[in-house]
């Protein structure tokens, strides 16, 4: 019997992850996606049964918790879903250490808040323009993977580590 305190971790837990995916929703990506990774124990059999095994189990453990799954991520989000469940295999060769099953849970599905995005691409727009100026004058470094982000402590979008107000 679950206690009531197992309980609301869990639906704290849940509510988080949803708040996460509404923020990347909210934030303009054109496509969001929640990738769960199983873990599962090691195929004992031999030779090419172990990867036959091993495949069994990841496929297996996902159809155990499917209805759990089917959860994380309210039916009418526009994010989508994905389970990657491992099935790793003792032995073998090292490129071929295990026989995962991937399912789709939920599609993906694009993002057409049009009214965020187009205030959104024009700031990032202007951003990268401003940058591709210094950068051809040689008055900028680039760093890759070159990220922008929309940084809440100075409602600014700019660099990863550009922003002027320190956090405390």
């Amino acid at each position: 019997m679950k206690s009531f305190k197992d309980y609301s971790q869990k639906k704290d837990k849940k509510n988080e992850i949803q708040l996460k995916i509404d923020s990347m929703i909210k934030t303009g990506f054109n496509k969001v996606a929640l990738l769960d990774i199983i873990v599962n124990p090691y195929s004992s059999s031999n030779g090419l049964r172990a990867y036959f095994d091993a495949n069994n189990i990841a496929s297996n453990s996902i159809e155990k918790i499917k209805k759990a799954l089917e959860k994380r991520v309210p039916a009418d989000s526009i994010a989508g879903h994905f389970v990657y469940s491992e099935g790793p295999v003792v032995g073998g060769d090292t490129t071929l250490k295990n026989s995962p099953s991937i399912k789709l849970i939920k599609p993906v599905y694009e993002n057409n808040s049009i009214a965020y995005r187009n205030k959104l691409n024009k700031k990032i727009f202007e951003i990268l323009k401003e940058r591709e100026e210094k950068l051809l004058q040689g008055a900028l470094k680039t760093q890759f993977p070159f990220a922008l982000i929309d940084c809440r402590l100075c409602d600014k979008i700019h660099g990863l580590d550009e922003c002027d107000i320190k956090d405390t």
